[in-house]
């Protein structure tokens, strides 16, 4: 009779269906995993999730599901010491925010006791998502001001950039240098500041070759005088990450 009802009702097609309008990955899961239920007390229950669900859709509220993600992988990581990313630790902020807000949906709907009632075991992390706002910034980037450390070496990286830029476009622009460029534009390959030297100028230019154009024409070579600078500069960024 099970198999006849299951088969009948088209439940695996409704489950689908279910599962295609849910708004996250573990509530698609959820859907997808349900079974047909015979115990009357939970199919009772059931049934007044779901017309309090639709009696609040009806009234035009939406559920704040925005900003919910899996985490729980990432949850597990941390669990056996594991270190996350910056933009991992935003999805866990996000996920927290989205969860006590869905608490708060909930509870505060007076006409919905049974969901109400279901919010009041969702826990909720102000003290996690604070900490986390503190460091990471919306675009899952550590912040300048997480630490007085960080805050440093983050201005010293950007006066070492801006000293090879300076010194660099000084050896671009140097009227007797002239004939050694290709152009007069500072570039990067890899984590180095170059500049573009002709080929047949490489002897009289003093530098690492980093690079060459398509055609050989061009060699992309750090000055020997800024190799130093260029060297701060990876230093510090070794000692920000």
């Amino acid at each position: 009779m099970r198999r006849f009802a299951i088969k009948t009702l088209e439940f695996d097609k409704v489950k689908d269906i279910l599962s295609e309008k849910t708004a996250t990955f573990l509530g698609s899961q959820a859907a997808a995993s349900l079974r047909i239920e015979s115990n009357i007390a939970v199919v009772k229950r059931m049934h007044e999730e779901t017309g309090e669900a639709l009696f609040l859709l009806n009234e035009g509220k939406r559920f704040p599901f925005g900003g919910a993600y899996d985490i729980t992988v990432d949850v597990k990581r941390a669990e056996i010491g594991g270190i996350l990313e910056a933009a991992v630790l935003l999805k866990i902020m996000t996920t927290a925010i989205a969860i006590r807000q869905m608490r708060t949906f909930l509870v505060d709907e007076n006409r919905c006791p049974v969901l109400s009632a279901i919010s009041l075991s969702l826990d909720i992390f102000p003290r996690l998502e604070k900490q986390i706002g503190n460091v990471v910034d919306d675009h899952g980037e550590i912040k300048d001001s997480a630490s007085l450390k960080l805050n440093g070496l983050r201005s010293a990286i950007q006066i070492a950039k801006n000293r090879v830029r300076e010194r660099l476009n000084s050896i671009l622009h140097n009227t007797e240098n002239q004939k050694y460029f290709q152009d007069t534009l500072v570039t990067m390959r890899g984590d180095r500041y170059v500049i573009p030297v002709k080929q047949e100028y490489r002897m009289n230019f003093p530098g690492l070759v980093h690079d060459q154009s398509g055609s050989w024409a061009t060699l992309f070579i750090e000055p020997m005088e800024i190799v130093n600078l260029n060297n701060d500069i990876k230093r510090y960024q070794s000692e920000e990450k």
